[in-house]
C-alpha cells in the first residue's frame, strides 16, 4: 500500500503523540485536514483506532 507524502509526514507526526492541533500547527494546515488524512489512514491500514494506527505504524 502505498502513502501519499502528505500522509507519511502525518504519520511521523502520530507516532510522537501530539494532539491533532499540535500535528496541523507542525504541519501548517487545519485541523480538519488532519482529521481527513487520519481517517484515510484508517482505511488504508485497516485500523479503527489512533492506537491502532500508531501501534501499526511502528511495526
Amino acid at each position: 500500500m502505498r502513502l501519499t507524502a502528505q500522509e507519511q509526514r502525518l504519520c511521523e507526526q502520530l507516532t510522537t503523540g501530539k494532539s491533532y492541533q499540535e500535528i496541523a500547527d507542525a504541519l501548517f494546515i487545519s485541523i480538519n485536514t488532519v482529521r481527513y488524512h487520519v481517517k484515510n489512514l484508517y482505511l488504508k491500514l485497516e485500523v479503527n483506532s489512533r492506537a491502532a494506527l500508531v501501534g501499526r505504524l511502528l511495526k
